[in-house]
């Protein structure tokens, strides 16, 4: 009947296999390379298996229970030694295989991936390369490139308030007619005329809830921290992308906000083509007619990012760009002009706005109130995720669009 064998007589066993197979580099001999990352990974195995079966005796012996249980297992603590990597990478330095492979040594900052003996403080380990053999692990640059973020932000660009209820109730103010009557020259002894001053539209919004929610596991957070905060971040991101669409387009229908472009009251006109000078003229167009029926000043003309080449690129009749060349301004006159401006009015580029729409207006004809700031929350008590070893981050805000004076907004509706 054969004996069980201890872990310390298996890692023994294990560090002699290994043992074995370096010696056979020493000699010049080929070797498996399979065989020996097995050898390495079974060592670091149990190893790992000795250093928590300690733990666990050093518990047990606090707690005074279990003695027997500790003394059965014997394992004893391996002595600290060079990792199974840093042998194997001098073994080959030291063997003429090294030049007859054409590999080369090279020294890395990363950890050796499974072969650092308990005990041994993690340092710059050698990677032996060459003739389809690695034996190391590459560095990890942590500096993660973000998709491209636009810099304008529709929600910054209008007006902007709070509340504490959970709603709002405000007043729309009709236009004046002359039907309503208004002052006029009045003679001597003369009768002042009459008038009537229009009716305001009442209007009561709701708060409205955007949110969302990602899933990480504990082992994320702890051994990968900066890819679990990039995470984080851009769920930040993708909800103020969210926000930006529902000012909008939001249709006002079930749990939707009404965006600026499906409020009643808005101008719109259409482009009858797709030649620059008419988008242009269409623009100032809708600016005008903004202008004298709200009397505010139209402070954005706002494009979406696949809209905008035809825009920059519009020519004159001689083939000369109107908002300049690729190296200088208009007709020459100083340097490239990267801000684009339409009659006096700056054009910025947003996703939020829809392919072959163009939104025109004044940042005073609405606001967007907020009750608080965005608010995350993590809790690992959905389902089951404690016994998995994961958690949530959640991250949602709630906010209303108050359209106050729909005629401060224009909609531009491209061919």
């Amino acid at each position: 009947m054969s004996k069980t064998m201890t872990i310390h007589e298996r890692l023994e066993e294990a560090r002699a296999k290994g043992a074995d197979i370096l010696a056979a580099v020493d000699r010049g001999e080929d070797v498996d390379v399979a065989e020996l990352k097995a050898a390495g990974d079974e060592v670091t195995r149990l190893e790992t298996l000795a250093t928590e079966a300690e733990a666990a005796r050093s518990m047990f012996k606090s707690m005074g229970t279990a003695r027997e249980a500790v003394k059965s297992a014997e394992v004893e603590t391996p002595a600290p030694a060079g990792s199974l990597g840093e042998q194997v990478a001098a073994a080959f330095m030291k063997s003429g295989t090294l030049s007859a492979l054409g590999a080369q040594v090279q020294h890395t900052r990363g950890e050796f991936y499974s072969s650092k003996a308990p005990g041994d403080p993690t340092t710059t380990t050698n990677a032996v390369t060459g003739n389809g053999l690695t034996v190391a692990l590459t560095d990890v640059d942590k500096n993660v490139v973000k998709p491209y973020a636009l810099p304008f932000s529709i929600s910054s660009w209008l007006s902007s308030g709070t509340l504490s209820g959970n709603s709002l109730t405000y007043f729309v103010a009709n236009e004046w007619t002359s039907s309503s009557g208004r002052p006029g020259v009045v003679g001597e002894n003369g009768k002042k005329p009459g008038a009537t001053a229009p009716a305001f539209e009442t209007k009561t919004l709701p708060l409205r809830k955007i949110a969302g929610w990602v899933a990480q596991s504990d082992e994320m957070a702890e051994d990968a921290g900066f890819l679990s905060s990039l995470i984080n971040e851009q769920l930040l991101d993708e909800l103020k992308k969210a926000e930006e669409e529902q000012i909008v387009s939001g249709t006002g229908t079930g749990n939707d906000l009404t965006g600026i472009l499906s409020t009643p009251g808005i101008f719109s006109e259409a482009v009858a083509t797709t030649a620059a000078k008419d988008v242009l003229e269409s623009m100032y167009k809708v600016k005008t007619k903004i202008e004298a029926a709200s009397g505010m000043s139209v402070d954005a003309v706002i494009v979406n990012p696949e809209d905008i080449a035809g825009i920059r690129l519009a020519t004159d009749s001689n083939g000369q760009y109107l908002f300049g060349g690729p190296a200088y301004a208009p007709y020459g006159n100083g340097p490239f002009v990267a801000d684009l401006n339409a009659f006096g009015v700056p054009i910025y580029v947003s996703k939020a706005v829809p392919p072959k729409t163009v939104l025109v207006g004044s940042s005073k004809g609405a606001t967007v109130y907020r009750k608080g700031g965005v608010r995350v929350e993590v809790s690992n008590n959905v389902n089951d995720d404690f016994l998995y070893n994961r958690f949530r981050v959640l991250a949602e805000e709630r906010l209303l669009l108050a359209v106050k004076q729909p005629k401060a907004f224009g909609k531009l509706t491209l061919k």
